[in-house]
């Protein structure tokens, strides 16, 4: 029986050992490779100290060694916590604290950089894939030949924190247990009906619950996963020709920038089977043209979160008539609309989008009270569902007249922009380095390529230039996250009576001026 993704891995290693796992740029390793390595990894992970549930930091850019590193880490009882490679070294550190890494697996050029930064010595033992320039860490190549070996974690056992951004504030780490990264994989292979026969292309960080499911998925379905580190329309279209993918999972910028690149060069991608959206709405003449360039592919939309992992999906069937919609509840949850003041809201009422059910996680590291008003009872539910905890997304959605879902907007002032969730307080905190800002508001606006742009607006006193202020962002902050446009408010920004900035008057009168300034 397969209580989670690490028995899926062993039962593919044992019955059919030959089959591809992992395609990259140095070839490919099969589910027997895969499985000796990682036990292998897990082995060392032991010898060297770690103890079960202990956390276990993983940031290298996509490649077989991460994909080891991840399964190693469950296979030693570890909890891992996988560092989106374009986070700066601030970030990183600042997750490495918050959850209390002491184990890191990186490369060469991250652990150079640590050390001349003076990181490096925080952790206790860093693994380093490539050449290190200090003996006091651990080559990967230098493993030393133990016999692969797995302790076994329960499927209520932590296996990854999940690190993402909520309105306010730093980053929150996820806890997402075995069961949960099973069943989503279960859950998901369900409706796409992914097989062995599928070759599934991993574009996204394993750092997103979306990317770090088309890892479980390929391993439940014994499918084989391509590795492709260029994120480059160009390149992902290479790559699908190349490896002969099936599935395709892209977020909605990324499909933006890839179906307006085979239009371009008029190019299909016939191989590919499925292929699905996530992280944001694809604007409308990108879905239309989809099919165009995906002749044999059934589309299906996707709505999930981190701490829900995935909510709702529009089935392929669906693509046409339902254009742009999120769908209906993946199986096994239940999804309500809720308005907080008037009750579980009828066709065409705009509400909150409750998640009841499976896959939702355990709630944010260290974080209770935020964990409480993500995850709690419903007062308008008790009658249906009595005590039960359930997740409060802060997404808002209308349902159809037919059932199905629309997605509306944010309830609070998170931005989504190239497939990422992004604070406006994160930015507005890297804001306050720059020398001479008293005050910084930032939003998103939106935007066909990336869903949504960040925009900044600062209140400065001593002149500084715009290339000044992106300088010092953009040593703050990874390039995701960088405002593409930049404010300065001429005079002290308007506060409310709090003494706090009125947020609502800056970003109405940022917007009109710059609908204005398009409109002339």
């Amino acid at each position: 029986m397969l209580f989670t993704i690490l028995d899926a891995l062993e039962a593919a290693a044992n019955e059919t050992p030959h089959n591809t796992a992992i395609l990259d740029d140095h070839g490919s390793l099969s589910y027997g490779g895969l499985c000796e390595a990682a036990g292998r990894l897990a082995h060392w992970l032991v010898s060297v100290g770690m103890t079960r549930g202990a956390r276990v930091g993983v940031c290298l850019p996509k490649s077989r060694e991460e994909v080891i590193a991840i399964l190693g880490i469950a296979g030693a009882r570890g909890v891992c916590v996988n560092l989106n490679y374009q986070w700066t070294l601030g970030q990183i550190d600042y997750v490495r604290d918050d959850c209390g890494i002491n184990i890191l697996i990186t490369d060469a050029q991250r652990a150079d950089l640590m050390i001349a930064e003076g990181l490096a010595g925080r952790f206790l033992t860093i693994l380093v894939v490539g050449e290190p320039s200090a003996d006091f860490m651990t080559r990967w190549e230098d493993l030393p030949d133990f016999s692969p070996h797995f302790e076994r974690p329960l499927s209520a056992d932590l296996a990854a924190i999940l690190y993402t951004s909520g309105s306010t504030g730093r980053p929150k780490g996820v806890m997402a247990p075995h069961e949960m990264l099973r069943r989503g994989a279960e859950i998901v292979t369900q409706y796409l009906g992914t097989n062995a026969d599928d070759r599934i292309l991993s574009v996204l960080p394993f750092s997103f619950g979306y990317g770090l499911n088309q890892l479980t998925s390929s391993i439940l379905n014994r499918a084989a996963l391509a590795l492709q580190r260029i994120v480059m329309p160009s390149a992902i279209a290479e790559a699908v020709m190349k490896w002969e993918i099936t599935a395709l999972p892209l977020v909605a910028p990324s499909w933006v920038q890839l179906v307006r690149f085979l239009l371009d060069d008029e190019q299909t991608l016939p191989t590919v089977r499925y292929a699905t959206s996530a992280g944001g709405a694809t604007p409308l003449p990108t879905l239309k043209a989809m099919p165009i360039c995906l002749p044999n592919a059934e589309i299906s939309l996707m709505y999930g979160l981190t701490e829900g992992f995935r909510s709702t999906y529009l089935p392929s069937h669906l693509f046409h008539s339902k254009m742009g919609a999120i769908g209906q509840a993946v199986p096994n949850v239940e999804i309500f609309v809720v308005n907080h003041e008037t009750g579980i809201c009828g066709p065409n009422e705009v509400g909150e989008l409750i998640h009841r059910g499976d896959l939702i996680s355990r709630g944010y590291w260290q974080r209770p009270e935020d964990t409480a008003r993500c995850i709690r009872v419903n007062e308008y539910l008790r009658p249906l569902i009595g005590e039960e905890k359930v997740l409060h997304t802060g997404d808002l959605v209308r349902r159809d007249e037919d059932g199905i879902l629309w997605y509306v907007g944010r309830n609070d002032g998170i931005i989504k922009t190239s497939g990422h969730r992004v604070s406006p307080s994160e930015v507005e905190l890297a804001a306050s380095e720059i020398p001479g800002v008293s005050a910084a508001v930032a939003f998103g606006l939106a935007d066909n390529d990336l869903g949504q742009i960040i925009i900044l607006v600062l209140e400065s006193s001593n002149g500084i230039t715009d290339k000044e202020a992106i300088s010092v962002l953009r040593s703050q902050l990874p390039g995701y996250m960088v405002p593409r446009r930049l404010f300065f408010w001429d005079a002290a920004m308007p506060r409310i009576s709090s003494g706090k900035i009125d947020r609502v008057t800056v970003i109405d009168e940022i917007t009109r001026n710059l609908n204005d300034s398009i409109e002339g």
